[in-house]
């Protein structure tokens, strides 16, 4: 597998769209962490922001997050192709729109 590139992390992910790439990628590790109070579900798009409809459209991929605790680290190998653009969201139901609190993070690395 290519090294894998300094991470992007994001902070404190909500209903509010944020990139985790800039457009076409292949991501090699996310790492998520939920330090609130209640259980979140990080939602994830090969799209932009702009094509997502939070609560209809179905995400690729969405990740559970228990509370106060929750990590997942996710290694994806071979990497994961995003042919638009990785964009997230947290919220407090699965494939939801009502946004998490402060607290949800995110670190994404390319190859």
């Amino acid at each position: 597998m290519a090294e894998t590139q300094a991470g992007q992390h994001l902070r404190n992910l909500d209903e509010n769209p944020q990139p985790g790439t800039a457009g076409v990628a292949s991501v090699a590790k996310i790492l998520l962490t939920n330090t609130t109070g209640v259980t979140v579900f990080v939602q994830m798009f090969d799209a932009a922001a702009a094509d997502i409809i939070l609560g209809t459209t179905i995400p690729l991929l969405q990740i559970p997050l228990p509370a106060t605790t929750g990590a997942e680290d996710l290694d994806f190998d071979p990497p994961w192709l995003i042919n638009r653009q990785l964009t997230l969201y947290a919220t407090t139901d699965s494939e939801g729109n009502t946004g998490a609190v402060d607290g949800v993070f995110a670190q994404i690395f390319e190859v």
